[in-house]
């Protein structure tokens, strides 16, 4: 399987995280979501939605965060750190 590289992981997290922002009652259409946005914090994003989130990134990825060994709230604090993660669970 051919790995993305970082810029196209970022890329595509940013697409999938606009897409639920955009679904979301927090939805601000001055906001555009980038490697440097907030997930909880900026974008509003509840328990809920970084659970749907989460399962979105483990199956576009396909990958799996683990709860146990990974500071999960550290991992989704901002696009950036979550691209950090998947980058590294992906071996890149």
């Amino acid at each position: 399987m051919n790995r993305p590289g970082r810029e196209e992981t970022e890329n595509r997290i940013i697409e999938i995280v606009t897409e639920m922002f955009r679904n979301s009652a927090g939805y601000n259409k001055d906001v555009t979501v980038s490697s440097k946005s907030q997930i909880q914090d900026e974008l509003g994003f509840d328990s809920i939605m970084l659970i749907v989130l989460q399962i979105d990134i483990e199956d576009a990825f396909h990958i799996r965060f683990d709860p146990v060994e990974e500071d999960l709230q550290q991992v989704f604090l901002s696009v950036r750190t979550l691209t950090d993660s998947v980058q590294s669970h992906m071996g890149v």
